[in-house]
């Protein structure tokens, strides 16, 4: 495949793997159901160490210099806690932040720090750490300063509390606490070995410390004082595996003990090995394909019209897909306030025809 084409085929399979497609900006196909998933059969005592075939290059550790998905963010977030966290039901709960409270003028925040939480050199974390963190999320470069650099005025106001002044009222300010690159970081070791060293090995209050990382391998060990409690798989192994097929031979041979984003071709053979069993959950991921309005064809709305009505979702979720998703009418997925399950689009080939 020619850089920067991308194919039919090629397209397709990375619809597959990536959950969710819109076509033209505004078809959805599928908010998919998950990247098939396979992992050893479950014992009753939890392993000591797990081996991860990981899907995607850890080009880096910096929480703040790149733009990963969720799904990327993983190795990072098990090394450092957010301020917010999200439950199954993707409800935001405390997390570093036990309570974050609008001012009656929607203006300011004040937020009130977790006591107890230790970094994994055993120093606490305080509001001067979250002050911190803030700060360098804001510095230009970063791939979210866009967001953080509505917080016009940063300071501790105590050892736990934090007071935040933004530039406009944000509704969704709250949201992005709890999202992607919202990591707590040790205002102390970022200055003592700088932030190239801080991206190699990170030091944050989360589950998991950095044993080692390098040549496409992140190894991590359990945070015995982590503030949720020690982790029960004391540790873990992010092992770099870029290709699909890989990836299902890694867990079928039990090199690794897990994988995802495996081809949904090998799902079922794999899920039917007695030593392997596959798991499907929904994710909300969704890869978009714009149709351009300047091309004259298109500047019709008619036009974009009959093609959400030309787009057989149904089919294509069986047909193509192999049953691994859900047909959508919008690019809100269901567990999302914004999710109508009311709004419906449905395959009518006759009326694309008449709008042509």
């Amino acid at each position: 495949m020619e850089r920067g084409k991308l194919y039919r085929r090629e397209f397709m399979k990375r619809a597959i793997i990536g959950g969710s497609l819109v076509i033209g900006g505004i078809s959805v196909l599928g908010c998919a159901e998950k990247q098939p998933t396979t992992t050893p059969t479950p014992e009753k005592a939890k392993p000591s160490k797990i081996v991860i075939a990981w899907p995607t290059e850890i080009t880096t550790l910096h929480p703040y210099k790149v733009h990963r998905n969720m799904l990327a963010e993983s190795p990072v977030a098990a090394i450092l806690d957010r301020f917010l966290t999200q439950d199954r039901n993707l409800e935001y709960q405390p997390g570093i932040l036990e309570e974050v409270k609008w001012s009656d003028d929607r203006l300011s925040l004040t937020m009130k720090v977790r006591k107890g939480v230790v970094f994994h050199d055993g120093t606490g974390l305080t509001a001067e750490d979250v002050v911190f963190s803030f700060e360098r999320m804001k510095d230009p470069g970063n791939a979210y300063a866009g967001v953080w650099k509505k917080m016009e005025v940063i300071e501790a106001t105590g050892n736990y509390e934090v007071s935040v002044k933004l530039s406009k009222f944000d509704p969704s300010f709250t949201a992005w606490l709890g999202f992607l690159d919202a990591f707590v970081v040790s205002k102390d070791y970022w200055e003592k070995v700088g932030e190239d060293e801080f991206s190699k090995k990170p030091l944050g209050s989360g589950p998991y410390k950095v044993k080692s990382y390098g040549n496409g391998v992140l190894e991590l060990e359990a945070h015995e004082d982590y503030w949720m409690g020690p982790p029960p798989v004391k540790e873990v192994v992010f092992k770099e595996v870029l290709d699909p097929k890989s990836r299902a031979a890694e867990v079928e041979s039990l090199t690794s003990d897990f994988t995802l984003e495996i081809d949904i071709s090998d799902y079922d053979r794999l899920d039917s090995l007695p030593s392997l069993k596959g798991v499907r959950s929904f994710v909300t991921d969704v890869a978009q394909l714009f149709v351009a309005p300047y091309y004259e064809e298109f500047a019709d709305k008619n036009v974009r019209l009959a093609l959400h009505y030309a787009i057989d979702k149904e089919s294509i979720v069986k047909n193509v897909l192999l049953g691994f998703g859900r047909p959508l009418s919008t690019t809100e997925a269901p567990g999302y306030k914004a999710y109508d399950p009311n709004y419906k689009f449905p395959y009518d080939p006759d009326k694309a025809k008449s709008l042509l």
